[in-house]
């Protein structure tokens, strides 16, 4: 209730569904989110990707599984808070399994790091858009390509 009264820009929405156009923005964070959605699956990356421009920065953090300090930490935390978020966790990522999902998205990773050995933080750029070609006949005289001496019309090899 604090955070509306204060903020009114504040949208609350579905991490499978998030209620935002396409390409709409330059940075996407999601911190501590994807380990709480059921059946993930890869959507919670592909909602994030939708909404993200293209060259764009998705920040993203959650547990990592493979590392024994956060398994040792939810433990503890199941022990001295057993009515806490200790069960919430239903999708588990590891630095390799997510690192895989987001280039398979076609994410280029530009950095990772840890909060207390665990918690596994990535930073990764959208692919920019391909440029569309222009046709040559509909290119300005400065920026049409010469097309190679006795190959015209073939695209040159590199």
């Amino acid at each position: 209730m604090f955070m509306r009264r204060t903020n009114r820009l504040l949208v609350q929405g579905d991490g499978m569904r998030l209620p935002f156009h396409d390409n709409r923005f330059d940075c996407v964070i999601s911190s501590e989110v994807i380990e709480h959605i059921p059946e993930e699956n890869g959507h919670h990356l592909d909602e994030c990707t939708r909404v993200l421009k293209p060259g764009g920065t998705l920040v993203i953090g959650t547990p990592d599984y493979s590392r024994w300090e956060w398994n040792v930490l939810e433990w503890a935390y199941k022990r001295v808070k057993p009515n806490a978020y200790g069960d919430e966790h239903v999708t588990f990522y590891t630095f390799d399994s997510l690192s895989e999902a987001l280039k398979d998205r076609g994410y280029a990773i530009l950095d990772h790091g840890y909060v207390g050995r665990g918690e596994l933080i990535f930073k990764a750029r959208k692919p920019a858009a391909e440029a569309k070609p222009v046709p040559a006949a509909d290119a300005a005289p400065d920026t049409a390509v010469p097309q190679p001496e006795g190959n015209a019309g073939s695209a040159a090899q590199m």
